[in-house]
């Protein structure tokens, strides 16, 4: 259902930057491609040249090498540019984090300054043979998050607490000694950030009860199924073993319920094994739905979330070349 796998969706000029006319000159471009060569066109000339060079030799040889290419062959060539594009993107987005915290030394800014580096979901590099993110599965559900703040902040300290990017407001106010709204969904993690990423235990500890985490489970929702890349509806919660994934449009013929995977992190973190249709496991899934109905309660998700398209019964699978 999705289109997002390396060796099938990846288009030329949009997402690998080579030259589709080149590729097929007399042929139909791809609606994407043919949408990268306008915007490369309002580029100034100097930049068109640019991305042209960094790419050339290896976008000649692959026309010359095109039509002898097995599928394989081209999937490999699709992974190998896309991987390490991206790579070279992280590279750069690093290098120039790197220069903004040289110019608050240069200034002097460094201990009155702080300096989170977060980003947009996580990206597929070939898990699952895909490229992209939207879905919940750990590769893109997960997004880096970095913080320096001398003073508050215990340098080389790592937390395994679960925090959400609506998270992030919330810091930033009380950061700043500005109330937080009591609206406001997210929580402050001033306190978790100023213990080391250690959590707050003491009053646990006091009363004799297990201590409660900076938070027990995240929720997830996803919903364009018709959206770029078609990876249909989908809405989730995960604590830090398991995760509970409940698909909204796709129905079990056999029940007549919405398909649900569940998987344990611990033993199975690439989440390749649902144990959803496991007995063994039908207590879990069961304390997942319920902690799930739970946070769309919190959320109120039922009054902002966009109505079910009809149900999806059949699933058809396509040939594919996993890199």
């Amino acid at each position: 259902m999705q289109t997002m796998q390396i060796d099938r969706d990846l288009t030329w000029e949009y997402d690998l930057k080579v030259p589709a006319r080149q590729l097929f000159p007399d042929g139909k471009l791809d609606g994407l491609d043919s949408w990268m060569q306008k915007e490369l066109e309002r580029l100034p000339g100097e930049a068109q040249r640019a991305i042209a060079a960094a790419y050339d030799e290896e976008n000649r040889e692959l026309i010359r090498r095109l039509p002898r290419m097995s599928a394989r062959q081209q999937a490999e060539w699709r992974f190998q540019r896309y991987a390490k594009d991206y790579l070279r993107t992280a590279q750069g987005v690093d290098d120039s984090v790197g220069g903004i915290l040289d110019e608050l030394d240069r200034l002097g800014l460094s201990q009155d300054t702080i300096v989170v580096y977060t980003s947009d979901q996580g990206w597929f590099l070939g898990e699952h043979g895909w490229f992209d993110k939207r879905w919940m599965y750990e590769e893109s559900f997960r997004m880096p998050l970095v913080v320096r703040w001398p003073g508050r902040v215990p340098a080389g300290s790592t937390s395994g607490a679960l925090v959400q990017n609506l998270d992030f407001a919330p810091t930033f106010l009380e950061a700043a000694g500005v109330p937080v709204p009591a609206d406001m969904q997210g929580k402050s993690m001033v306190g978790l950030l100023a213990a080391g990423g250690a959590e707050d235990k003491s009053a646990a500890t006091a009363a004799g009860a297990q201590p409660k985490p900076f938070r027990e489970a995240v929720y997830y929702r996803f919903e364009e199924s018709k959206g770029s890349h078609t990876v249909p509806r989908h809405e989730g919660v995960a604590t830090d073993r398991w995760k509970f994934i409940r698909f909204l449009d796709l129905v079990d013929p056999a029940t007549g319920e919405n398909i649900v995977e569940l998987y344990d992190l611990e033993f199975d973190p690439e989440e390749l094994r649902s144990l959803a249709g496991d007995p063994a496991h039908a207590a879990m899934r069961e304390t997942m739905t319920r902690r799930l109905d739970e946070l769309r309660r919190l959320y109120r998700v039922d009054e902002v979330a966009a109505p079910a398209a009809p149900p999806v019964r059949e699933i058809k699978p396509t040939a594919a070349i996993t890199p």
